[in-house]
């Protein structure tokens, strides 16, 4: 069980029930943040873990089938990182439930609006780039609002218990 925490933005193009006191996950990824990015012809949803800050970015037209199309994505990312199958496996059947709540972190706000400028910038030197190339750049990226941290970095630490 997980939550998607997303901006008012966000809300309202899913127009979903939003939860008001959401459960604490029990992925280890934790909650992800989400909200909508435009760049120029592209439209994107972008979600960033609340616990690694790990990007995952997905067309907007995905939003009807969001959970299963995020998994799906979220799977890519995650093998291509080289974390092990079974790693996937058990995070991904963590997030057979979902609910929708309003954001609650404004420093991971801020992690999100660099993403959407680093996208954006990414966009304008390579407008073909596919979204698992975009990711991986995002996720190479340093961030975070006092420490430093690499998502991808973290999010294997998290996922599988060692630094890499």
């Amino acid at each position: 069980m997980f939550t998607f925490r997303c901006t008012s933005r966000l809300i309202t193009k899913l127009q979903a029930p939003i939860v008001t006191d959401p459960l604490e996950p029990t992925t280890r990824l934790g909650d992800w943040y989400g909200n909508v990015l435009f760049s120029g012809h592209h439209r994107f949803l972008m979600f960033v873990s609340e616990r690694s800050l790990l990007p995952v970015l997905m067309p907007l037209r995905e939003r009807n089938r969001l959970l299963p199309n995020f998994r799906a994505r979220l799977a890519e990312l995650l093998l291509h990182l080289s974390i092990p199958e079974k790693d996937v496996t058990k995070e991904l059947s963590e997030m057979a439930e979902v609910v929708i709540a309003r954001t609650a972190n404004r420093s991971l706000l801020g992690t999100m609006n660099d993403f959407t400028r680093n996208v954006k910038a990414y966009l304008q030197m390579h407008d073909d780039i596919s979204l698992l190339d975009l990711e991986l750049r995002l996720a190479g990226t340093p961030c975070g609002p006092n420490v430093y941290r690499y998502p991808n970095e973290l999010a294997i630490k998290i996922l599988v218990g060692f630094d890499r």
